[in-house]
């Protein structure tokens, strides 16, 4: 199955950037406001962040292994 690109560049802008920022927001602010349970949240957050990059990479790898496939396909037709 083949996401749009628009969807896999949002979702790739999450996984690197907010997602890292939010983890590194929660656990910088909420002990100097003293909000409790940093921990307890920044965790899995940063879990989901690392699931949903390593979902991305794996699209990618896949993506580029059917791309460069089609392509020498091509090569192949021009000879």
């Amino acid at each position: 199955m083949k996401i749009p690109d628009k969807l896999y560049d949002i979702l790739k802008w999450i996984a690197v950037i907010v997602i890292p920022a939010l983890v590194v927001l929660i656990k910088t602010v909420f002990p100097v406001w003293h909000i409790p349970y940093a921990d307890a949240l920044s965790t899995p957050v940063a879990a989901v962040g690392l699931f949903l990059g390593a979902i991305i990479g794996v699209s990618t790898v896949g993506y580029n292994k059917t791309k460069n496939n089609e392509s020498e396909d091509d090569d192949d037709d021009t000879v």
